[in-house]
C-alpha cells in the first residue's frame, strides 16, 4: 500500500505480542521502563451508536487494537476490504483466470519436443508383471480361481411325432439341383 499510515511508527510500545494476553488486565504491557501501560478506554455503545447517526462517514471507522484508537479508512480501502471477505481478489481489475497462452509454437518443427532415446523398459517386459501372470496361472492351475463353464445349449427334441414335418424335410421337389455342364471346345 502506498498509504502514508504505514511510514508512521506504532504508537504502542509493547511489541509485537499477542494482545490476548492482556484482555482480562486493566494494562496493555508494559513500557520501557517497565511501567504499565494502562488501556485507552473505549467510547461506549451507545455514545459510538449516537455518533454514527450524527455522522455519515462513521462507518468507515475501524478500532485499531493494537494502537488503541480509531483509524479512518478511505472508500477504496473499503471497497478492497468488501470484496476480500466475498472471497474475490482484491481489486477489480485483476482477471483471477486469464486465457492461457501457448508460448511454444507447435507448426512447421521439425524434430520432436524432446530428442531423447527410447527408454529401454518401453521395450523390456515388465519382471513385475510377469509375476504377477504366473501367480494368476500357479492359481488357475491349483483350483484356485475357476471361470463360468459356457453354457449348454439345451437339446430339444420332439416327444409325440417325428421328424418329418420340420422346416428342414417340408421342402418340395428337389433338394439339390446340378449346376449345368458347360459345352468343350471345338
Amino acid at each position: 500500500s502506498d498509504s502514508s499510515e504505514d511510514e508512521v511508527a506504532p504508537r504502542n510500545t509493547v511489541g509485537n505480542v499477542p494482545l490476548q494476553w492482556y484482555k482480562d488486565e486493566e494494562h496493555i504491557g508494559y513500557d520501557i521502563s517497565a511501567r504499565k501501560i494502562k488501556k485507552r478506554d473505549r467510547e461506549g455503545r451507545i455514545d459510538s451508536f449516537l455518533s454514527s447517526k450524527d455522522n455519515d462517514d462513521d462507518w468507515l471507522k475501524i478500532w485499531d487494537d493494537y494502537n488503541a484508537e480509531e483509524v479512518k479508512i478511505t472508500k477504496e480501502e473499503a471497497k478492497i476490504i468488501s470484496r476480500m471477505m466475498k472471497g474475490k481478489t482484491p481489486h477489480a481489475n485483476v482477471d483471477p483466470y486469464p486465457d492461457y497462452v501457448d508460448w511454444f509454437e507447435y507448426a512447421d518443427k521439425g524434430h520432436p519436443l524432446s530428442n531423447a532415446p527410447e527408454p529401454k523398459r518401453r521395450f523390456v517386459p515388465s519382471k513385475w508383471e510377469q509375476k504377477k501372470v504366473v501367480k494368476l496361472v500357479r492359481a488357475i492351475r491349483k483350483g484356485w480361481i475357476k471361470f463360468d463353464k459356457p453354457k449348454d445349449e439345451p437339446n430339444y427334441y420332439l416327444l409325440w411325432g417325428d421328424d418329418t414335418d420340420t422346416a428342414d424335410n417340408k421342402r418340395q421337389g428337389l433338394s439339390y439341383i446340378p449346376a449345368p455342364k458347360p459345352n468343350l471346345p471345338g
